[in-house]
């Protein structure tokens, strides 16, 4: 039967903001759990053994945990492939107002959003014996702030997860990724696409059918591994995917967003 997955992931300490620590974004994880919608989960073992473990022998020795409808798959940062490539990333430099925020750990993080959705979906056809049905949908996991309060986002999501299994279910679905925008992909941008931040994609939402975001995420690790290898830099997430988009326009569908409540009230609309 079709279903609606969600994915998303923390990493701890790849940054530094002033508004939000750890254990605010361990009460947006907890939001997001609140919510009964099937979700794939990846998260490093100190993080859940810090805020979501009901005991200490919780999760030792295993590769997951079952949560109910959340599952949470354990990923260290020196599990991301960014990591063998530190060393080639030399010139490493960004046009930003937070510095401390937009870090090369942050930038690793962001662009491995796709490889997350291809291994939740992986992981699904290995516990449903090769099918992956229905769609996903990546959600930043912490993006209930862009929400005024919990029973906003948590109405929100079962919104969007009904419109998703609808769409499933009269297979509507298009083999394409859908993505929330904040500039119009249609028009040409001259900013530096290596420096300055473009905000075609907003970033935190896309969904899709296992095909499309299988393919997605693997011409974004080719874009990365592109940029690394020739330019010895990276860039937010949504500019490599921009970049992507302009290599295959036809594997997008955008809908028009902000990082606010209509990131998701757009989204399979």
């Amino acid at each position: 039967m079709p279903e609606c997955t969600v994915v998303s992931a923390f990493i701890s300490n790849v940054n530094s903001r002033g508004d939000r620590n750890i254990q605010k974004y361990l009460d947006y994880g907890r939001a997001l759990f609140s919510v009964r919608i099937p979700q794939i989960i990846f998260m490093e073992r100190d993080v859940f053994r810090e805020g979501f473990a009901t005991s200490e022998k919780e999760g030792v020795g295993s590769p997951s945990v079952e949560l109910g409808h959340v599952t949470i798959l354990f990923f260290e940062k020196t599990d991301m492939y960014f990591h063998e490539l530190r060393d080639s990333i030399t010139e490493f430099s960004v046009d930003t107002q937070h510095p401390h925020k937009d870090t090369l750990d942050y930038m690793f993080v962001q662009c491995h959003k796709t490889e997350w959705v291809a291994k939740a979906i992986a992981f699904d056809k290995t516990r449903l014996g090769g099918s992956s049905p229905g769609m996903y949908v990546w959600l930043d996991f912490g993006i209930r702030h862009m929400f005024r309060s919990d029973i906003a986002f948590e109405v929100e999501l079962y919104r969007t997860r009904d419109r998703c299994l609808a769409m499933s279910d009269s297979n509507k679905s298009p083999g394409v990724v859908y993505a929330a925008g904040c500039w119009n992909p249609h028009c040409v941008y001259y900013q530096d696409i290596y420096r300055q931040i473009h905000w075609i994609f907003a970033g935190s939402v896309f969904a899709g059918n296992a095909d499309a975001l299988l393919e997605f995420a693997e011409r974004t690790k080719e874009k990365c591994l592109s940029i690394v290898s020739q330019k010895r830099r990276l860039m937010w997430e949504v500019n490599v995917w921009y970049l992507v988009f302009l290599d295959k326009r036809t594997l997008f569908s955008f809908y028009r967003a902000d990082h606010n409540a209509s990131i998701l009230s757009g989204l399979f609309v």
